[in-house]
């Protein structure tokens, strides 16, 4: 409600309201306990959907669009491929040498050639959680977090702020990190909120990008560009 209200959809955060004091007023729980049990949950909703668009990447194979996927919590990778015909495989592996030796078997090797095999490990030291350090991922979970716990223009600006950060790196360095980054940034928002993340991508001007960061502390900027 608190994200609808601020982007302006009253309509939809007048449901949401309704729905609120509909549980509410059962006596199931207080409107405090909801919040409170809100407050706690976001937290977790938060670093699960960073840890999981944070490693990963999207590119183009051949003829296939495929997903690498990294697991953050036992390091494993993943292979998803799609071809035009949205017939979808998966490979995976323990370990990025073991994925790559899976497509070279005899069992998927008419699906790839040696230059498949190159991107796939390319893009694998493209992928977010694998290249940022992890002061980097949690301090993009704790600004995401307070937004979404206390939606208002100074955590919105934060939020939007990692983008621009992220945006204007990439531009001033050519490194393309930065630009994953930044689209990972907006995967996590998209999951959250359409709206919010075309408000966060609509808000970047690349004629004043010197300008925009005003609400991160060069602490916070330092740690968010902080690499392994």
């Amino acid at each position: 409600m608190q994200v609808l209200r601020f982007l302006g959809d009253t309509a939809a955060a007048g449901r949401h309201e309704a729905m609120l004091q509909f549980i509410t007023g059962r006596g199931n729980a207080t409107r405090a306990e909801v919040e409170a049990f809100y407050r706690n949950g976001i937290r977790g909703l938060v670093s699960d959907a960073v840890d999981a668009e944070f490693g990963r990447v999207s590119f183009r194979i051949d003829y296939f669009n495929a997903i690498l996927i990294r697991n953050s919590q036992n390091g494993h990778f993943t292979l998803r491929y799609t071809d035009a015909r949205d017939n979808t495989a998966e490979l995976s592996a323990q370990t990025l040498e073991v994925l790559l030796s899976e497509m070279r078997n005899e069992r998927n090797r008419n699906d790839f050639n040696p230059v498949d095999l190159n991107t796939v490990r390319t893009q694998a030291a493209l992928i977010p959680a694998v290249v940022l350090s992890d002061n980097a991922l949690n301090e993009i979970k704790n600004i995401m977090t307070n937004f979404f716990i206390s939606t208002n223009t100074e955590t919105f600006n934060a939020v939007r702020e990692v983008y621009s950060l992220y945006t204007n790196s990439r531009l001033e360095t050519g490194r393309a990190i930065f630009e994953q980054a930044r689209l990972n940034c907006v995967a996590v928002l998209t999951g959250f909120s359409e709206g919010l993340a075309r408000k966060i991508v609509d808000a970047y001007d690349d004629t004043v990008r010197n300008s925009l960061i005003r609400t991160l502390t060069t602490a916070q900027q330092q740690r968010l560009r902080q690499l392994r």
